[in-house]
């Protein structure tokens, strides 16, 4: 599995790679505990159906998790096709413990 390291302001290095199913419940947790910890709901039936099966909604190259050395998954973005010029930006979401850390 390709993983691309990037380095935040505070010299802690992450690494980027694409995600897959396997990831779903801990990119889902992550989603959901952040939602609901701005008073926000998570709606899996709805906005965030996409989350249990993120292969079948956005294949092998538009969903990445961010994850540590130990490939801990610490965060999630993901670009989905609106059409043939325009992609969306959705799901950039990081665990708290790396919040504010430049990335």
């Amino acid at each position: 599995m390709h993983q691309t390291p990037i380095i935040a302001s505070n010299k802690k290095t992450f690494y980027i790679r694409n995600a897959t199913n396997q990831d779903a419940a801990k990119v889902r947790a992550i989603i959901f505990d952040t939602l609901i910890s701005y008073g926000l709901p998570a709606d899996s039936a709805d906005t965030d159906y996409d989350l249990y099966d993120i292969e079948k909604y956005y294949g092998s190259d538009r969903f990445w998790v961010l994850t540590n050395a130990n490939d801990l998954v610490l965060g999630s973005f993901a670009l989905f096709h609106v059409d043939d010029k325009t992609v969306e930006l959705r799901k950039m979401y990081f665990h708290p413990i790396i919040r504010g850390k430049g990335l």
